[in-house]
């Protein structure tokens, strides 16, 4: 389960960083 939080919080990330880039 920890794995699967950590993926969505990665991804979450990513678009974030995408919407900043």
């Amino acid at each position: 389960m920890q794995q699967k939080e950590a993926f969505h919080h990665i991804q979450y990330t990513l678009r974030r960083w995408q919407l900043i880039s």
